[in-house]
């Protein structure tokens, strides 16, 4: 089997004929075979829910961590869904306080143009480490915008 042929097979496939392999050949060589790096033939397997079973030399399901896990995951969000959901909402009001941007930036139908400009790096760093401190919940380009009708509308008289 090749490369593309591999690929071609869905995973549960792909599964069974590695683990076919495995009984006559070790992974380095099976993926040698197949022209691919151990990492990539494997990472495939391991991100649709398989584990490699030691003890068996065989790939299996890994269910029981992953069902454990999510169960985990969903009992904490239940529990404390109330104040997850008073934390967002504050911090929503709180940056909402901070900075309002107008109306027309980001509205539907909008047009956008790609423009290069020249700004002091000193300048940019500062502006750059608030942005990503203070209002990375929205796009960069949005909060130039903002900053460009600011200054629009105090130097335009």
């Amino acid at each position: 089997m090749n490369r593309f042929e591999y690929r071609k097979l869905p995973v549960e496939e792909q599964v069974n004929w590695i683990n076919e392999e495995l009984r006559k050949q070790e992974l380095k060589n099976i993926a040698a075979e197949l022209g691919m790096s151990i990492s990539t033939l494997t990472n495939g397997i391991r991100a649709a829910g398989f584990k490699f079973d030691r003890t068996a030399k065989q790939y299996v399901i890994d269910t029981l961590n992953k069902i454990d896990e999510d169960k985990q995951i969903m009992a904490y969000l239940h529990e404390h869904f109330a104040e997850l959901q008073m934390l967002v909402e504050m911090q929503c009001f709180k940056v909402n306080q901070d900075v309002k941007l107008d109306k027309r930036i980001g509205s539907i139908g909008a047009k956008y143009v790609a423009k290069s400009v020249k700004v002091q790096d000193n300048i940019y760093e500062e502006f750059e480490e608030l942005y990503k401190t203070k209002f990375h919940q929205w796009k960069m380009q949005d909060v130039m915008t903002q900053m460009m009708l600011d200054f629009v509308e105090k130097y335009k008289k």
